[in-house]
């Protein structure tokens, strides 16, 4: 007959009790503030969405050989791509855009066109949010899409 140490035999009741106290504990914390954000990366986030839709619209017109026209509604904060469904910007964002005479919509609405051979007719689209300010350039020659923060 063998006996065996009591000890080394696992966990308490009381043991386990506390870690799924604490654990509990930890679980309300989480849940009772919400998932953890950065209004940084969000704000980041969404100018690099804007550039990869001007970035898709040159690509598109490339792939396509027909021109594409990259949509902005400053009044909703909001662009899309071709007859794509709009793309909706943080609220917090105020809009601006400088483009070519033939591309202004409306008064809140303008548009830069991506032609087949890459290049387009230009413009910029600046973004600002709370001590942030991003400029997005598009080069009309080359239709390059460009990045950077403002002062």
């Amino acid at each position: 007959m063998t006996w065996r140490n009591s000890s080394a035999a696992g966990f308490t009741l009381i043991e386990m009790i506390v870690v799924l106290a604490v654990i509990g504990l930890m679980a309300g914390l989480v849940i009772g503030h919400g998932p953890m954000t950065s209004r940084t990366l969000t704000e980041r986030g969404a100018v690099q969405a804007m550039a990869s839709g001007l970035r898709e619209a040159r690509s598109r017109a490339v792939a396509t050989n027909r021109p594409i026209e990259f949509a902005v509604d400053i009044e909703h904060k909001a662009f899309r791509v071709g007859d794509s469904p709009p793309t909706r910007l943080p609220p917090e964002f105020t809009m601006s855009m400088v483009s070519a005479a033939g591309q202004r919509i409306s008064d809140t609405a303008a548009g830069i066109r991506f032609d087949p051979d890459g290049s387009s007719t230009g413009g910029r689209i600046e973004l600002a949010s709370e001590g942030h300010h991003f400029r997005i350039g598009v080069d009309w020659l080359s239709g390059k899409v460009s990045v950077s923060n403002a002062k």
